[in-house]
């Protein structure tokens, strides 16, 4: 029996030759340029730059434009949405609020297929905080992820690949772990650190059709 055929899909745009870069709209027309994946320390940080990552991505915003809101936008956990509102006015946002690995798996692989970008809420025994679907991984002709590839700003800076983090949907946890009820899936950075999550929550942005 042949082993199932593997597919990374990457968020439109996106390139990772050395550090994760993106098509950014200036005024000689389309460049690559860095992503700003920069480490946080708070999950109010790990928020902005995930909500930033996914704007400079998806409406293809100049890098220094992006740096700047990151700088000046305060943020509560609550505000996402508002945040993505004040920031995003051409872009809608779906909110699809589980628990449950399947579901969270389809919708973003179909959201990363066709073109749109994913936010996603991880809940750790310590705590929540949000972080970039940059990536999923699937077989190949399958609706159902296998695992979500990350840009966690709370992980160190990736490097030669656009993730810094990968969730494991169809595997879960080992026994030890098990027993923190809930805590079900793998979540493994690329410095070796694994942690047991579950997740809560995915906005999917997508940009608005044009008014006709």
């Amino acid at each position: 029996m042949d082993a199932p055929q593997l597919q990374h899909l990457f968020a439109s745009g996106v390139r990772f030759d050395t550090e994760v870069q993106y098509l950014a709209l200036g005024p000689l027309g389309l460049k690559y340029q860095n992503l700003p994946v920069g480490r946080s320390l708070t999950t109010a940080d790990c928020t902005v730059i995930s909500i930033a990552q996914c704007f400079a991505v998806l409406c293809q915003v100049p890098r220094g434009k992006v740096v700047e809101l990151i700088r000046d936008t305060p943020l509560n956990d609550d505000d996402i949405l508002s945040v993505v509102k004040a920031w995003l006015p051409a872009v809608t946002a779906d909110v699809l609020e589980s628990s449950d690995a399947r579901a969270v798996g389809i919708a973003a692989l179909q959201a990363i297929g066709s073109g749109h970008i994913c936010i996603v809420l991880i809940e750790t025994q310590s705590v929540s905080s949000w972080a970039t679907v940059i990536g999923v991984e699937s077989e190949v002709g399958s609706i159902q992820a296998r695992a979500l590839l990350l840009l966690d700003s709370s992980g160190s800076e990736p490097w030669c690949c656009a993730h810094n983090a990968r969730i494991e949907l169809q595997n879960v946890a080992g026994r030890q772990v098990r027993a923190s009820t809930g805590f079900t899936l793998n979540c493994r950075h690329l410095t070796g650190e694994a942690f047991a999550v579950r997740l809560q929550k995915l906005v999917t942005l997508k940009r608005a059709a044009p008014a006709r």
